[in-house]
């Protein structure tokens, strides 16, 4: 009968452990997953995604034309209001605004702070394509996020006015972005808390037995997330320049293609042939011609807009796809991509080559509503350039 009331008490209080175990296990993993998951990385990608869907201004080919200085502010307090009603139900905590120091845009330009000024000049130097920083704003802890403020035309009555001038692309002020953090942090800490208490209070031992179990599966997962990336950035990365890939390329201009086509904006692209590269492979040999490869890939991509999608589609073939570009715009961004591997010098052994590319550029301005269309434009473009001398462009 003592036998019999013992196993009982034994089942019993195995029960119970079980039981506390389970509880424990299910406050705690749950605690875990809410502090892994940063609120302020949620915040700052918020902020991202907000800037993505606004985009840079581009002209508004309906708006008043008034002088130089006029014109160009009212653009762009116009291009505000649009992207923010846009914006109101994608997003509705993110606001977004501008900043510039130039004087034509001080009517629409937020007030100057430390970190506008401080971002404007690391942004403006190169050093970074963009800036972020948590603060309070109001008493709410908030991301807020910078990117650049590109000019969609130039300032002709600039010198008149006696201000700087400025031309078609460059930095004129910023595209700010806050996105309020939100105080889930405060409540997933305070859980994780009161979990471990539980743990402590109850029984010891059950941390020992449930802590190697979260560390082992916490391992195991970022084992699994790290294989899962790098699969990924294999299926859509040119192994070869780093480049995205033809897949990639390809997906991603049937989007871009679809979602211009439907908001009325304008797309370009640009298919990029190396001269003579088959010469290269012949003269000096197949790693010589992948060195090329390598170095003309990389020019390309630095001097790439941030928003320009660049990829390698081909054995010595390239493709660009140049959001917000019109027909006027888009010649001059082939012409830039042409000139600036133009401008190389590629040392192999003893012997230097300088390359040239040739450029076929195509737009959803003739109402292409499918990408085998502007692909079939560009390519015809590529084939008018290299049989009209290469080293040039056909737009």
């Amino acid at each position: 009968m003592d036998r019999e009331k013992t196993q009982t008490g034994l089942d019993t209080f195995v029960v119970l452990v079980a039981v506390l175990i389970s509880l424990a296990t299910i406050l705690l993993s749950q605690g875990y997953r809410d502090v892994a998951t940063n609120p302020a990385e949620d915040a700052g990608q918020v902020a991202r995604l907000t800037l993505a869907i606004a985009g840079q201004p581009t002209q508004r080919t309906n708006q008043v034309h008034l002088s130089g200085r006029d014109s160009e502010a009212l653009q762009l307090a116009g291009w505000l209001d649009e992207v923010r009603g846009r914006l109101a139900e994608a997003v509705p905590d993110a606001r977004l605004s501008l900043f510039s120091d130039h004087p034509n845009f001080a009517q629409m330009s937020e007030e100057t702070d430390e970190f506008r000024l401080r971002a404007l000049k690391a942004i403006r130097s190169g050093e970074v394509a963009s800036v972020g920083e948590s603060i309070i704003i109001d008493g709410v802890p908030s991301i807020r996020l910078a990117v650049p403020l590109r000019a969609f035309s130039e300032c002709d009555g600039c010198m008149d006015q006696g201000v700087v001038s400025f031309s078609h692309g460059d930095i004129i002020g910023l595209r700010e972005v806050q996105v309020p953090i939100g105080d889930e942090d405060r409540t997933a800490r305070n859980q994780l808390m009161y979990s471990g208490l539980l743990l402590g209070v109850t029984l010891f031992c059950v941390v020992l037995i449930i802590y190697p179990v979260l560390r082992r599966r916490d391992v195991e997962k970022r084992e699994l997330n790290k294989r899962a990336r790098s699969l990924e950035m294999a299926a859509f990365t040119d192994s070869l320049t780093g480049l995205n890939n033809r897949r990639f390329f390809e997906k991603s201009l049937t989007g871009y293609l679809e979602e211009f086509n439907r908001s009325g904006n304008s797309l370009g692209l640009l298919v990029i042939d190396i001269d003579h590269f088959k010469k290269v492979n012949d003269t000096f040999g197949h790693d010589a011609g992948d060195m090329v490869l390598q170095k003309i890939a990389g020019r390309l991509q630095q001097v790439s807009r941030e928003y320009d999608v660049l990829a390698r589609v081909g054995g010595e073939e390239f493709a660009i796809i140049a959001p917000y570009s019109t027909e006027d715009d888009i010649e001059q961004i082939a012409d830039r991509y042409r000139r600036s591997v133009e401008e190389m010098s590629i040392s192999i052994g003893s012997a230097i080559i300088r390359p040239t590319i040739s450029v076929g550029v195509a737009t959803n301005a003739d109402g292409q509503r499918f990408v085998h269309d502007l692909l079939k434009t560009a390519d015809a473009r590529l084939y008018e350039a290299k049989h009209g001398g290469r080293n040039r462009i056909a737009a």
